[in-house]
């Protein structure tokens, strides 16, 4: 549904502005989890409207220059 994808595109908005918070703090370095975010930029991960529980964390992969995700 059109709902469900609003509400996934809000949900990765939410998750790529707390990494750039991160990185920010970091020297430019992003995260090497996506749990590294709680509880200073994320108080609570997300869940995916459809499935009902946090899919976010397994798409999440560090480059090897700590610079990229």
């Amino acid at each position: 549904s059109s709902g469900a994808l609003t509400g996934c595109r809000t949900n990765l908005r939410l998750l790529s502005k707390a990494l750039d918070r991160y990185a920010a703090d970091h020297q430019g370095h992003y995260p090497a989890r996506l749990s590294d975010l709680a509880p200073k930029y994320v108080r609570q991960f997300p869940e995916c409207p459809r499935a009902g529980q946090n899919t976010y964390h397994d798409g999440y992969a560090l480059g090897q220059d700590g610079e990229h995700y």
